[in-house]
């Protein structure tokens, strides 16, 4: 290769994230409405990819016809039944890996990261820990954007509030657990923090211990979260997957004494690129509704993917029917709720800036509140330092129906359930 070659090649992949030779990427991807954005967000997260080591399987449902083209490294599989088969397809990937891939990392199709360099800084963390999410926050995107439409930096500070957490932005999971293990154990999903869509391990871990491929519609990433922590029979799982739970109680158990709380995270954030209406996900609802069901199907086919003969998937049909349609308009109730949760930090900066000002008149305080909303560091200056952290509960727990509009614990239940 000459210099100029040299020289191209580096430019191209300046951009990209960096490789490392010992990682691989593993994917499936399954589309069984069409939905014309499931494959633009796949499009955008494979070029992204594409360059690394990775192996992608396409899950075709009866009839339907497949979307990706077949290579080497995108192969495509057959089923009669519209089930959840992530985690079988997950598994069927490892298993056939190349013995030189020691650290594997499985993506939903729709997720790109910020930081560069998170895929070498993972296999770092994994020399310490064995299983980790390799994002710190994750953001969920408008239609046709790449890019959050908020200050992402500013919403940090709130992400862990249920009441003003920014409605697209959640921390995740393993850093939360890092941060505070009391924090990755609430059972609230919004302080816990999101437990999808990117994971990563050590692959004698997943040799070991393949994983739970009979959460049928759903969820089975929040079942190894808390079982990666150590927390059995959280209410999170016991709430959701009551017909199944001694099998997952039991699952859960075998792998924390694999991963014994050896859990880590990467810095940066992971946009995950719309395809449908968050509103239509019913993560809890589909999940308890079918558990009685997903319980009584046992067999599988050639391969190792599970079916059902007696109309059983029925119900998972009409669940995606409801999911994939993106006719609505654009996302209303989370456009309300951001503005409703705007009002709340409008209020909690007059009532504060209103005890530290007490002489101050009402034009001070309103642009100093205005302020604040372009610039977070303005009342962290007018206050001395970060009060919203401290004081955010208390001055809202009194008033929480009149600023979220309902009760919060059916919103988190059955928006952010994963």
């Amino acid at each position: 290769m000459n210099l100029l070659d040299k020289f191209k090649n580096t430019f191209l992949y300046c951009d990209k994230y960096k490789t490392h030779s010992e990682a691989v990427i593993i994917a499936c991807y399954f589309n069984p409405q069409g939905n014309p954005y499931r494959l633009i967000a796949f499009n955008k997260w494979y070029e992204s990819i594409k360059h690394l080591n990775h192996r992608v399987v396409e899950c075709v449902i009866g009839d339907a016809k497949p979307e990706l083209p077949e290579n080497k490294y995108i192969s495509r599989i057959h089923t009669s039944n519209l089930l959840w088969h992530k985690e079988a397809l997950l598994n069927k990937i490892i298993s056939e890996l190349p013995n030189k891939f020691k650290y594997v990392f499985w993506l939903d199709t729709d997720v790109l990261f910020t930081n560069k360099n998170w895929l070498v800084e993972s296999v770092e963390s994994l020399q310490t820990n064995k299983i980790l999410q390799p994002f710190e926050y994750c953001v969920h995107l408008e239609k046709d954007l790449y890019q959050p439409t908020f200050n992402v930096e500013r919403e940090k500070e709130f992400v862990s509030n249920p009441i003003t957490r920014h409605p697209k932005m959640w921390r995740s999971f393993c850093a939360n657990h890092n941060t505070s293990k009391y924090i990755s154990c609430d059972t609230n999903y919004d302080k816990h923090g999101h437990v999808g869509f990117a994971w990563g391990a050590r692959r004698d871990v997943l040799d070991e211990m393949p994983l739970y491929d009979k959460a049928l519609i759903g969820g089975a990433d929040h079942i190894m979260a808390h079982a990666a922590a150590g927390q059995i029979g959280h209410q999170c799982i016991t709430k959701a997957f009551t017909d199944d739970i001694e099998a997952i109680n039991d699952w859960s158990a075998l792998f924390y004494n694999l991963i014994n709380g050896k859990i880590g995270y990467v810095k940066g954030e992971l946009y995950h690129i719309w395809h449908g209406d968050l509103g239509k996900r019913q993560y809890l609802k589909r999940i308890q509704d079918f558990t009685s069901k997903a319980k009584n199907i046992t067999e599988r086919d050639e391969n190792g993917l599970f079916i059902t003969k007696n109309g059983d998937d029925e119900y998972v049909k009409q669940y995606f029917n409801h999911r994939e349609d993106t006719t609505e308009d654009l996302l209303n109730n989370d456009e309300s709720k951001i503005k409703i949760r705007e009002e709340v930090r409008k209020n909690q900066a007059r009532n504060i800036l209103r005890q530290q000002y007490p002489d101050a008149d009402n034009s001070f305080i309103e642009s100093m509140v205005i302020g604040y909303l372009s610039d977070s560091t303005v009342i962290g200056t007018a206050a001395g330092g970060n009060v919203f952290g401290a004081v955010i509960g208390d001055m809202l727990n009194d008033d929480t129906d009149k600023y979220s509009g309902g009760d919060l614990s059916e919103h988190n239940d059955e928006e952010n359930f994963s």
